[in-house]
Protein backbone atom coordinates (compact mmCIF):
# COMPACT_ATOMS: atom_id res chain seq x y z
CA UNK A 1 0.00 0.00 0.00
CA UNK A 2 1.10 3.75 -0.72
CA UNK A 3 1.88 5.18 2.45
CA UNK A 4 -0.56 7.97 3.43
CA UNK A 5 0.95 11.32 3.75
CA UNK A 6 -0.61 14.03 6.29
CA UNK A 7 -3.71 16.13 4.36
CA UNK A 8 -5.73 17.79 6.75
CA UNK A 9 -8.35 17.23 3.97
CA UNK A 10 -9.23 13.91 5.47
CA UNK A 11 -9.92 15.28 9.13
CA UNK A 12 -13.40 16.88 7.36
CA UNK A 13 -16.63 15.21 6.86
CA UNK A 14 -18.27 16.30 4.04
CA UNK A 15 -21.67 15.84 1.93
CA UNK A 16 -21.81 16.03 -1.71
CA UNK A 17 -21.78 20.09 -2.58
CA UNK A 18 -22.62 20.87 0.97
CA UNK A 19 -21.36 24.45 0.84
CA UNK A 20 -21.06 26.65 -1.93
CA UNK A 21 -18.32 28.76 -2.90
CA UNK A 22 -18.78 32.01 -4.88
CA UNK A 23 -15.52 32.39 -7.81
CA UNK A 24 -15.25 35.86 -6.21
CA UNK A 25 -13.97 34.46 -2.90
CA UNK A 26 -11.96 32.22 -3.62
CA UNK A 27 -8.51 34.31 -3.68
CA UNK A 28 -6.47 33.62 -0.32
CA UNK A 29 -3.84 35.95 1.22
CA UNK A 30 -0.89 33.91 1.73
CA UNK A 31 -0.34 33.57 5.67
CA UNK A 32 -3.85 33.60 6.28
CA UNK A 33 -6.11 30.18 7.28
CA UNK A 34 -8.79 29.81 4.70
CA UNK A 35 -12.42 29.79 6.65
CA UNK A 36 -14.14 28.74 3.10
CA UNK A 37 -14.66 24.67 2.99
CA UNK A 38 -14.90 23.14 -0.28
CA UNK A 39 -17.20 21.68 -2.83
CA UNK A 40 -16.87 18.18 -1.30
CA UNK A 41 -17.66 16.10 -3.92
CA UNK A 42 -18.08 16.76 -7.93
CA UNK A 43 -20.60 14.37 -9.35
CA UNK A 44 -20.83 12.65 -6.20
CA UNK A 45 -17.24 11.31 -7.45
CA UNK A 46 -14.47 13.78 -6.88
CA UNK A 47 -13.52 15.59 -3.30
CA UNK A 48 -11.97 18.79 -4.02
CA UNK A 49 -10.18 20.32 -1.04
CA UNK A 50 -11.29 23.27 0.84
CA UNK A 51 -11.30 26.74 -0.52
CA UNK A 52 -11.99 24.89 -3.89
CA UNK A 53 -14.98 26.11 -6.00
CA UNK A 54 -16.81 24.13 -8.85
CA UNK A 55 -15.43 27.29 -11.11
CA UNK A 56 -11.72 26.40 -9.53
CA UNK A 57 -11.91 23.03 -10.92
CA UNK A 58 -13.21 23.42 -14.22
CA UNK A 59 -10.78 25.92 -15.28
CA UNK A 60 -8.20 23.48 -13.67
CA UNK A 61 -9.52 21.05 -16.03
CA UNK A 62 -9.67 23.33 -19.17
CA UNK A 63 -6.02 24.94 -18.31
CA UNK A 64 -4.83 21.17 -18.87
CA UNK A 65 -6.94 20.85 -21.94
CA UNK A 66 -6.00 23.89 -23.43
CA UNK A 67 -2.12 23.34 -22.95
CA UNK A 68 -2.56 19.46 -24.44
CA UNK A 69 -4.42 20.54 -27.46
CA UNK A 70 -1.39 23.34 -27.82
CA UNK A 71 1.37 20.98 -27.43
CA UNK A 72 -0.45 18.21 -29.64
CA UNK A 73 -0.99 20.56 -31.90
CA UNK A 74 2.61 21.36 -32.05
CA UNK A 75 4.13 17.86 -31.96
CA UNK A 76 2.07 17.70 -35.00
CA UNK A 77 2.66 20.59 -37.05
CA UNK A 78 6.72 20.38 -36.03
CA UNK A 79 7.85 17.02 -37.91
CA UNK A 80 5.67 18.02 -41.06
CA UNK A 81 6.73 21.87 -41.41
CA UNK A 82 10.80 20.58 -41.66
CA UNK A 83 9.94 18.35 -44.66
CA UNK A 84 7.57 21.10 -46.34
CA UNK A 85 9.05 22.64 -49.71
CA UNK A 86 6.86 25.78 -48.52
CA UNK A 87 9.10 26.22 -45.22
CA UNK A 88 12.56 24.55 -44.09
CA UNK A 89 12.33 21.75 -47.20
CA UNK A 90 14.69 19.49 -44.61
CA UNK A 91 15.52 16.24 -47.08
CA UNK A 92 14.21 12.82 -45.35
CA UNK A 93 18.13 11.99 -45.08
CA UNK A 94 18.61 14.24 -42.62
CA UNK A 95 15.21 14.44 -40.39
CA UNK A 96 16.16 12.47 -37.67
CA UNK A 97 19.16 15.27 -37.23
CA UNK A 98 17.56 18.19 -37.46
CA UNK A 99 14.51 16.86 -35.70
CA UNK A 100 17.18 15.50 -32.74
CA UNK A 101 18.43 19.21 -32.53
CA UNK A 102 15.47 21.10 -32.24
CA UNK A 103 14.73 19.01 -29.45
CA UNK A 104 17.81 18.79 -27.63
CA UNK A 105 17.98 22.29 -27.41
CA UNK A 106 14.33 22.51 -26.07
CA UNK A 107 15.13 20.23 -23.39
CA UNK A 108 18.48 22.35 -22.50
CA UNK A 109 16.56 24.98 -22.18
CA UNK A 110 13.99 22.96 -19.70
CA UNK A 111 16.80 21.41 -17.96
CA UNK A 112 17.78 25.05 -17.03
CA UNK A 113 14.66 26.68 -16.02
CA UNK A 114 12.54 23.99 -14.88
CA UNK A 115 13.63 23.58 -11.44
CA UNK A 116 13.48 27.90 -11.25
CA UNK A 117 9.92 27.94 -12.57
CA UNK A 118 8.53 25.24 -9.87
CA UNK A 119 10.35 27.65 -7.33
CA UNK A 120 8.98 30.87 -8.59
CA UNK A 121 5.12 28.88 -9.00
CA UNK A 122 5.68 28.61 -5.23
CA UNK A 123 6.96 31.42 -4.44
CA UNK A 124 4.34 34.37 -6.58
CA UNK A 125 1.97 31.93 -7.27
CA UNK A 126 0.39 29.93 -9.70
CA UNK A 127 -1.41 32.39 -12.49
CA UNK A 128 1.82 34.15 -12.72
CA UNK A 129 3.56 31.74 -14.28
CA UNK A 130 0.63 30.86 -16.55
CA UNK A 131 0.27 34.12 -18.12
CA UNK A 132 3.87 34.10 -18.80
CA UNK A 133 4.04 30.80 -20.53
CA UNK A 134 1.22 31.74 -22.62
CA UNK A 135 2.71 34.72 -24.12
CA UNK A 136 5.86 32.72 -24.72
CA UNK A 137 3.49 29.89 -26.61
CA UNK A 138 1.69 32.72 -28.79
CA UNK A 139 4.93 34.57 -29.88
CA UNK A 140 6.33 30.73 -30.41
CA UNK A 141 3.84 30.16 -32.51
CA UNK A 142 3.30 33.26 -34.38
CA UNK A 143 7.71 33.13 -35.26
CA UNK A 144 7.40 29.08 -36.47
CA UNK A 145 6.37 29.75 -39.79
CA UNK A 146 7.25 33.18 -40.33
CA UNK A 147 11.48 31.77 -40.46
CA UNK A 148 12.96 30.32 -43.01
CA UNK A 149 16.24 28.80 -41.38
CA UNK A 150 16.99 27.02 -38.50
CA UNK A 151 19.49 29.13 -37.06
CA UNK A 152 18.63 31.34 -35.60
CA UNK A 153 14.73 31.55 -36.62
CA UNK A 154 13.47 28.28 -35.78
CA UNK A 155 15.31 27.53 -32.99
CA UNK A 156 14.17 30.89 -31.04
CA UNK A 157 10.68 30.06 -31.02
CA UNK A 158 11.43 26.55 -29.73
CA UNK A 159 13.40 27.93 -26.99
CA UNK A 160 10.33 30.43 -26.03
CA UNK A 161 8.32 27.01 -26.75
CA UNK A 162 10.36 25.12 -24.03
CA UNK A 163 9.72 27.54 -21.26
CA UNK A 164 5.97 27.59 -22.15
CA UNK A 165 6.56 23.98 -21.69
CA UNK A 166 8.33 24.28 -18.04
CA UNK A 167 5.90 27.37 -17.24
CA UNK A 168 2.73 24.99 -17.49
CA UNK A 169 4.12 21.41 -16.05
CA UNK A 170 5.27 23.69 -12.67
CA UNK A 171 2.29 24.23 -12.08
CA UNK A 172 0.81 21.68 -9.98
CA UNK A 173 -3.08 22.53 -9.85
CA UNK A 174 -4.59 19.13 -10.07
CA UNK A 175 -2.61 18.46 -6.87
CA UNK A 176 -3.84 21.99 -5.36
CA UNK A 177 -7.36 21.22 -5.88
CA UNK A 178 -7.79 17.04 -5.33
CA UNK A 179 -8.07 15.43 -1.75
CA UNK A 180 -6.35 12.23 -1.99
CA UNK A 181 -9.22 10.46 -1.68
CA UNK A 182 -10.13 11.02 -4.82
CA UNK A 183 -6.81 10.62 -6.31
CA UNK A 184 -7.17 7.82 -9.03
CA UNK A 185 -10.48 9.20 -10.16
CA UNK A 186 -9.13 12.56 -10.65
CA UNK A 187 -6.05 11.20 -12.92
CA UNK A 188 -8.49 9.22 -14.69
CA UNK A 189 -10.62 12.34 -15.40
CA UNK A 190 -7.80 14.20 -16.18
CA UNK A 191 -6.59 11.65 -18.84
CA UNK A 192 -9.52 11.65 -19.85
CA UNK A 193 -10.38 15.19 -20.67
CA UNK A 194 -6.77 15.67 -22.19
CA UNK A 195 -7.12 12.58 -24.30
CA UNK A 196 -10.06 14.41 -25.96
CA UNK A 197 -8.35 17.53 -26.39
CA UNK A 198 -5.47 15.70 -27.74
CA UNK A 199 -8.04 14.06 -30.19
CA UNK A 200 -10.02 17.07 -31.28
CA UNK A 201 -6.35 18.60 -31.75
CA UNK A 202 -5.80 15.96 -34.22
CA UNK A 203 -8.74 16.17 -36.18
CA UNK A 204 -8.34 19.34 -36.46
CA UNK A 205 -4.82 19.40 -38.04
CA UNK A 206 -6.45 16.79 -40.05
CA UNK A 207 -9.80 18.94 -40.79
CA UNK A 208 -7.30 21.92 -41.62
CA UNK A 209 -5.30 20.18 -44.19
CA UNK A 210 -8.04 18.70 -45.94
CA UNK A 211 -9.24 22.40 -46.38
CA UNK A 212 -6.35 22.97 -47.77
CA UNK A 213 -5.33 25.28 -44.82
CA UNK A 214 -0.96 25.52 -45.34
CA UNK A 215 1.26 24.71 -42.20
CA UNK A 216 1.89 28.27 -41.50
CA UNK A 217 -2.02 29.26 -41.21
CA UNK A 218 -2.28 26.34 -39.21
CA UNK A 219 0.67 27.77 -36.44
CA UNK A 220 -1.30 31.28 -36.77
CA UNK A 221 -5.01 30.02 -35.83
CA UNK A 222 -3.79 27.65 -33.47
CA UNK A 223 -0.95 30.33 -31.52
CA UNK A 224 -3.51 32.50 -31.42
CA UNK A 225 -6.92 30.79 -30.26
CA UNK A 226 -5.01 28.69 -27.46
CA UNK A 227 -3.34 31.83 -26.17
CA UNK A 228 -7.16 33.87 -26.04
CA UNK A 229 -8.58 30.61 -23.89
CA UNK A 230 -5.43 30.43 -21.56
CA UNK A 231 -5.73 34.17 -20.70
CA UNK A 232 -9.34 33.97 -20.36
CA UNK A 233 -9.34 30.62 -18.44
CA UNK A 234 -6.62 32.58 -15.85
CA UNK A 235 -9.86 34.14 -14.58
CA UNK A 236 -11.11 31.66 -12.82
CA UNK A 237 -8.61 29.71 -11.44
CA UNK A 238 -7.99 29.95 -7.67
CA UNK A 239 -5.22 32.98 -6.48
CA UNK A 240 -2.52 32.93 -3.93
CA UNK A 241 -0.64 30.23 -3.06
CA UNK A 242 -1.62 26.57 -2.06
CA UNK A 243 0.31 25.22 0.39
CA UNK A 244 -0.34 24.91 4.12
CA UNK A 245 -1.08 28.17 4.45
CA UNK A 246 -1.05 28.31 8.61
CA UNK A 247 2.33 27.20 8.76
CA UNK A 248 4.84 30.35 8.57
CA UNK A 249 7.63 28.19 8.45
CA UNK A 250 6.63 26.98 5.14
CA UNK A 251 6.21 30.18 3.99
CA UNK A 252 9.81 30.71 4.96
CA UNK A 253 11.29 27.53 3.25
CA UNK A 254 10.07 28.88 0.31
CA UNK A 255 12.29 31.63 -0.27
CA UNK A 256 15.60 29.61 -0.68
CA UNK A 257 15.99 27.56 -3.86
CA UNK A 258 18.90 26.13 -2.73
CA UNK A 259 16.70 24.69 0.61
CA UNK A 260 14.51 23.82 -1.76
CA UNK A 261 16.35 21.47 -3.91
CA UNK A 262 18.22 19.79 -0.62
CA UNK A 263 14.45 19.42 0.74
CA UNK A 264 13.43 17.56 -2.91
CA UNK A 265 16.41 15.84 -3.02
CA UNK A 266 15.68 14.34 0.57
CA UNK A 267 11.80 13.03 -0.23
CA UNK A 268 12.89 11.64 -3.26
CA UNK A 269 16.01 10.19 -1.54
CA UNK A 270 13.87 8.77 1.68
CA UNK A 271 10.25 7.54 0.26
CA UNK A 272 10.10 4.77 -2.03
CA UNK A 273 7.16 5.62 -3.34
CA UNK A 274 8.83 8.95 -5.19
CA UNK A 275 11.65 7.13 -6.01
CA UNK A 276 9.01 4.74 -8.06
CA UNK A 277 7.33 7.70 -9.41
CA UNK A 278 10.70 9.18 -10.56
CA UNK A 279 11.89 6.03 -12.52
CA UNK A 280 8.83 5.91 -14.39
CA UNK A 281 9.00 9.58 -15.07
CA UNK A 282 12.54 9.06 -16.50
CA UNK A 283 12.44 5.71 -18.14
CA UNK A 284 8.63 6.21 -19.04
CA UNK A 285 6.42 8.64 -19.21
CA UNK A 286 8.75 11.20 -21.13
CA UNK A 287 8.98 8.41 -23.94
CA UNK A 288 5.37 8.93 -25.10
CA UNK A 289 5.84 12.23 -26.01
CA UNK A 290 9.07 11.52 -27.96
CA UNK A 291 7.41 8.57 -29.77
CA UNK A 292 5.01 11.07 -30.94
CA UNK A 293 7.55 13.30 -32.67
CA UNK A 294 9.34 9.99 -34.49
CA UNK A 295 6.61 8.23 -35.03
CA UNK A 296 5.40 11.16 -37.40
CA UNK A 297 8.49 11.20 -39.09
CA UNK A 298 9.05 7.18 -39.07
CA UNK A 299 5.61 6.98 -40.83
CA UNK A 300 6.14 9.82 -43.70
CA UNK A 301 9.16 8.27 -44.38
CA UNK A 302 7.20 5.58 -45.82
CA UNK A 303 6.00 7.72 -48.45
CA UNK A 304 7.78 8.31 -51.71
CA UNK A 305 9.42 12.07 -51.61
CA UNK A 306 7.17 12.64 -55.09
CA UNK A 307 4.37 11.45 -52.82
CA UNK A 308 1.33 13.42 -52.09
CA UNK A 309 2.33 15.83 -49.11
CA UNK A 310 -1.62 15.90 -48.23
CA UNK A 311 -2.22 12.61 -48.17
CA UNK A 312 0.86 11.85 -46.09
CA UNK A 313 0.11 14.48 -43.41
CA UNK A 314 -3.38 12.77 -43.17
CA UNK A 315 -2.12 9.44 -42.33
CA UNK A 316 0.58 10.41 -39.98
CA UNK A 317 -2.74 12.63 -38.26
CA UNK A 318 -4.68 9.59 -38.15
CA UNK A 319 -2.23 7.31 -36.22
CA UNK A 320 -1.82 10.40 -33.92
CA UNK A 321 -5.83 9.84 -33.66
CA UNK A 322 -5.68 5.99 -33.42
CA UNK A 323 -3.40 6.16 -30.24
CA UNK A 324 -5.05 9.34 -28.84
CA UNK A 325 -8.72 7.71 -28.60
CA UNK A 326 -7.21 4.62 -27.25
CA UNK A 327 -5.77 6.41 -24.60
CA UNK A 328 -8.64 7.67 -23.61
CA UNK A 329 -10.93 5.21 -23.22
CA UNK A 330 -8.02 3.28 -21.48
CA UNK A 331 -7.04 5.58 -19.16
CA UNK A 332 -10.39 5.69 -17.79
CA UNK A 333 -9.60 1.79 -16.56
CA UNK A 334 -6.14 2.83 -15.27
CA UNK A 335 -8.11 5.41 -13.22
CA UNK A 336 -10.63 3.33 -11.74
CA UNK A 337 -8.55 0.50 -11.12
CA UNK A 338 -5.99 2.49 -9.24
CA UNK A 339 -9.02 3.81 -6.80
CA UNK A 340 -10.36 0.57 -6.69
CA UNK A 341 -7.64 -1.41 -6.03
CA UNK A 342 -5.03 0.79 -4.90
CA UNK A 343 -2.11 -1.21 -7.02
CA UNK A 344 0.03 0.95 -8.81
CA UNK A 345 2.50 -1.48 -9.29
CA UNK A 346 0.94 -3.85 -11.00
CA UNK A 347 -0.90 -1.23 -13.40
CA UNK A 348 3.05 0.48 -14.02
CA UNK A 349 3.91 -3.14 -15.07
CA UNK A 350 1.19 -3.58 -17.44
CA UNK A 351 1.83 -0.35 -19.20
CA UNK A 352 5.82 -0.85 -19.29
CA UNK A 353 5.90 -4.06 -20.64
CA UNK A 354 2.80 -3.74 -22.86
CA UNK A 355 4.12 -0.23 -24.31
CA UNK A 356 7.58 -2.11 -24.98
CA UNK A 357 6.15 -4.76 -27.16
CA UNK A 358 3.42 -2.14 -28.65
CA UNK A 359 6.51 -0.08 -29.79
CA UNK A 360 8.65 -2.83 -30.74
CA UNK A 361 5.64 -4.18 -33.30
CA UNK A 362 5.26 -0.67 -34.46
CA UNK A 363 9.25 -0.28 -34.99
CA UNK A 364 9.12 -3.67 -37.72
CA UNK A 365 6.40 -1.41 -40.22
CA UNK A 366 7.86 -0.48 -43.45
CA UNK A 367 4.49 0.38 -45.02
CA UNK A 368 1.85 2.89 -44.24
CA UNK A 369 -0.63 -0.34 -44.86
CA UNK A 370 1.16 -2.64 -43.06
CA UNK A 371 -1.44 -4.32 -39.65
CA UNK A 372 1.93 -3.67 -37.47
CA UNK A 373 1.16 -0.25 -37.49
CA UNK A 374 -2.72 -0.64 -37.06
CA UNK A 375 -2.51 -3.13 -34.23
CA UNK A 376 0.74 -1.39 -33.09
CA UNK A 377 -0.82 1.92 -32.55
CA UNK A 378 -3.83 1.39 -30.21
CA UNK A 379 -1.81 -0.71 -28.21
CA UNK A 380 0.70 2.04 -27.54
CA UNK A 381 -2.51 4.27 -26.74
CA UNK A 382 -3.75 1.45 -24.21
CA UNK A 383 -0.09 1.14 -22.65
CA UNK A 384 1.95 4.32 -22.56
CA UNK A 385 -0.18 6.78 -21.59
CA UNK A 386 -1.23 5.31 -18.61
CA UNK A 387 1.97 5.97 -17.13
CA UNK A 388 0.78 9.59 -16.74
CA UNK A 389 -1.81 8.23 -14.51
CA UNK A 390 0.02 6.27 -12.71
CA UNK A 391 3.06 8.83 -12.03
CA UNK A 392 0.05 11.42 -10.73
CA UNK A 393 -1.69 8.57 -8.50
CA UNK A 394 1.90 8.37 -6.53
CA UNK A 395 2.78 12.10 -6.69
CA UNK A 396 -0.56 13.09 -5.11
CA UNK A 397 -0.60 10.96 -2.44
CA UNK A 398 3.51 11.80 -1.61
CA UNK A 399 4.05 15.44 -2.51
CA UNK A 400 4.03 17.65 0.36
CA UNK A 401 1.75 20.31 0.09
CA UNK A 402 4.01 23.53 0.68
CA UNK A 403 6.47 21.78 -2.40
CA UNK A 404 4.41 21.17 -4.97
CA UNK A 405 5.31 23.17 -7.47
CA UNK A 406 9.36 22.77 -7.44
CA UNK A 407 8.68 18.57 -6.65
CA UNK A 408 6.39 18.48 -9.91
CA UNK A 409 9.72 20.27 -11.89
CA UNK A 410 12.30 18.18 -10.08
CA UNK A 411 10.07 15.04 -11.62
CA UNK A 412 9.93 16.77 -14.97
CA UNK A 413 13.94 17.82 -14.88
CA UNK A 414 14.48 14.24 -14.22
CA UNK A 415 11.98 13.00 -17.05
CA UNK A 416 14.08 15.35 -19.80
CA UNK A 417 17.23 13.03 -18.72
CA UNK A 418 15.71 10.01 -20.64
CA UNK A 419 14.33 13.00 -22.84
CA UNK A 420 17.69 14.34 -24.03
CA UNK A 421 19.16 10.86 -24.34
CA UNK A 422 16.22 9.84 -26.79
CA UNK A 423 15.75 12.85 -28.46
CA UNK A 424 20.20 13.32 -29.01
CA UNK A 425 20.19 9.73 -29.89
CA UNK A 426 17.17 8.90 -31.85
CA UNK A 427 17.87 11.38 -34.55
CA UNK A 428 21.62 9.72 -35.24
CA UNK A 429 20.13 6.37 -34.92
CA UNK A 430 16.84 7.57 -37.56
CA UNK A 431 19.44 8.95 -40.12
CA UNK A 432 22.49 6.34 -39.99
CA UNK A 433 21.34 3.17 -38.86
CA UNK A 434 17.53 2.15 -39.18
CA UNK A 435 14.04 4.61 -39.14
CA UNK A 436 12.75 2.61 -36.18
CA UNK A 437 15.85 3.17 -34.45
CA UNK A 438 14.12 5.43 -31.81
CA UNK A 439 11.28 3.23 -31.29
CA UNK A 440 13.10 0.26 -30.67
CA UNK A 441 15.75 2.75 -28.02
CA UNK A 442 12.32 3.87 -26.32
CA UNK A 443 10.89 -0.24 -26.26
CA UNK A 444 13.91 -1.03 -24.46
CA UNK A 445 14.21 1.92 -22.11
CA UNK A 446 10.46 0.67 -20.80
CA UNK A 447 11.72 -2.85 -19.93
CA UNK A 448 14.70 -1.40 -18.08
CA UNK A 449 11.96 0.77 -16.45
CA UNK A 450 10.27 -2.29 -15.74
CA UNK A 451 13.23 -3.75 -14.01
CA UNK A 452 14.03 -0.94 -11.82
CA UNK A 453 11.21 -0.26 -10.42
CA UNK A 454 10.41 -3.69 -8.71
CA UNK A 455 14.31 -3.41 -7.60
CA UNK A 456 13.24 0.30 -6.14
CA UNK A 457 10.10 -1.47 -4.44
CA UNK A 458 11.69 -4.39 -3.14
CA UNK A 459 14.77 -2.50 -1.70
CA UNK A 460 12.98 0.69 -0.12
CA UNK A 461 9.17 -0.02 0.17
CA UNK A 462 7.40 -1.58 3.08
CA UNK A 463 4.42 -2.87 1.80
Amino acid sequence: MIPEQPNKDTNHSYTPFDVEVEASSVDIEPGKQSSQVGESMLWNTIQLNPGISKLNFFCCILFYCSMVFGFTAANALQPLILTDKSYYNISQDKTGSVLSLILVVQLIVKMIVGIPYGHFVDKFGRKNMIVFGTICYFISFLLVPLQTTIFPGLISAKILLANTTSCFHSVPLMIDYISNDSRGRASALLSMAIGISSIIASICVRKLFQENFSIGSCYMIFGIGISLVMLLNVLGLKGGHYYDEDSQGQRENITSLRHNIREVAGHFKENGWLAIGLALQILGSSDFMVFFMFMSIFVKSMFPEDFDPKIANITVTNFHIMVTLTSFFCNVFYGWFLDKKNKPLMAAYIALIGGSCALFMFSTSRHPDDWTLFLGAPLIGATLPALFVITNFINIKNFPPEKRGIMVSFTGLAGNISHFLIASTGGLLYDHISRSGPLVMCSILLIIAALLVKYIHKTKVVD
